[in-house]
């Protein structure tokens, strides 16, 4: 009898002589879901019990959750007939007090499984099988049954495999200088894991040698705002070190001294401080030590803290629009030449120029009564520090 060709990756579909069913039709999802469960399964019987407390639990109001069971394996069995007639029906045995799917079986997951293992004995046949492994794996785990509790740590599984695979696989496509292909699986890598920095670290380096540097930062612009927003970090360093060298890299031709002036004018300055990503921030503050370290003068670095009261907790949504009105109220109560940047999600660090302590504490607390002023149904703490530009900033 020739195997019965099983997808689960992606979608749940069953193949035999020529003939397909597929979960995607969206009929019967306790029939589909007892039917994966025995394929995953099939190596032993499982019991009526079992199979009524892993697709039921508390859900049935059934005085009789046996019978209930029955009927879902008579409709399953249906199924099977439609894929192969006269055969299908015996693809499900009871055998030694359990049910067990008994015909010879082909899953993707199960290759997919054996394909990430790295058990190839030289580099060639290691890429060789990540490929296929990529190519077999067209999504999450039983998509449809995603919510089931036997199927989570499952899919869970095939995902990490998936993706350190598709690392392993995209270190080895660069180093065979298929640049194309290792593109094209970062992108992938990145759409099943939005976090992952090393598919981005790649993809930025990949682009950047197509000659597409704006791409390649854009890349970097969607990662760091994407951590700043749902966690309030940054990329780590690795990442930031990739996309300065790409960003401030010299072109490839010499440049007239027009077009190096145009490129340095800010186009259509806002009034007030400028704001600033944090890499640039601490950039601008290196080159303000070195100057203070020549001329003697100092400057000022004021950290502002957003923290909940003791009666309200922030939620995200909340901090998110403080920061916002905070920001606003930064960059007009400073000087065009001062510079400031968010550097965590609930803090703002400030570049106060040619300032003394005593300066700088007055414009901390302008800032401060400021807000207040301007927001007075804030329910937040603001707590700030203020310290010369070259001294470690105490604890708040």
């Amino acid at each position: 009898m020739e195997p019965v060709e099983v997808r689960m990756l992606g979608q749940f579909s069953l193949t035999w002589g020529g003939r397909t069913i597929s979960d995607t039709a969206g009929r019967g999802k306790k029939v589909w879901s007892l039917l994966a469960y025995l394929i995953t399964r099939r190596d032993q019987p499982v019991s009526r019990q079992k199979l009524v407390e892993l697709l039921w639990g508390d859900e049935t109001d059934s005085s009789d959750p046996e019978n209930v069971l029955r009927i879902t394996l008579h409709r399953a069995r249906g199924m099977l007939e439609q894929l192969a007639p006269e055969e299908g029906r015996s693809f499900i045995a009871f055998q030694d007090g359990g049910y067990q799917w008994i015909a010879p079986t082909n899953v993707d997951a199960d290759r997919f499984d054996s394909l990430t293992r790295g058990r190839a004995s030289n580099r060639e046949q290691l890429l060789k099988d990540l490929m296929e492994a990529m190519e077999l794996y067209q999504g999450a785990f039983l998509p449809r049954q995603s919510e089931e509790g036997w199927v989570v740590p499952i899919a869970a599984h095939y995902r990490g495999r998936f993706l350190s695979g598709a690392q392993d696989a995209v270190a080895l496509l660069i180093a065979e200088n298929r640049q194309g292909e290792a593109l094209s699986l970062c992108r992938r890598a990145i759409d099943e894991d939005p976090y992952h920095e090393f598919f981005y670290q790649a993809l930025m380096q990949l682009l950047a040698m197509e000659g597409d540097r704006r791409s390649a930062m854009a890349a970097y612009e969607a990662l760091s705002h994407r951590l700043h927003d749902d966690f309030g970090i940054l990329p780590d360093e690795k990442t930031r070190s990739i996309y300065r060298k790409i960003a401030y890299a010299p072109g490839e031709t010499a440049l007239p001294m027009d077009t190096v002036m145009d490129d340095l004018h800010e186009e259509a300055p806002l009034p007030g401080a400028l704001q600033c990503d944090y890499d640039s921030f601490r950039t601008l503050c290196y080159c303000e030590s070195r100057s203070i370290e020549r001329t003697g003068r100092e400057d000022q670095i004021l950290l502002i803290n957003v923290a909940a009261t003791a009666e309200r907790p922030l939620t995200r949504r909340t901090l998110d629009t403080v920061m916002e009105n905070l920001a606003k109220q930064i960059q007009n109560g400073l000087r065009r030449g001062d510079s400031f940047c968010r550097c965590s999600v609930s803090q703002y660090i400030i570049l106060l120029r040619d300032a003394s302590l005593e300066n700088g504490q007055m414009v901390c607390g302008r800032i401060l009564s400021g807000f207040r002023a301007a927001y007075p149904n804030a329910q937040v703490r603001l707590l700030s520090r203020v310290q010369p530009l070259g001294r470690q900033l105490p604890e708040m």
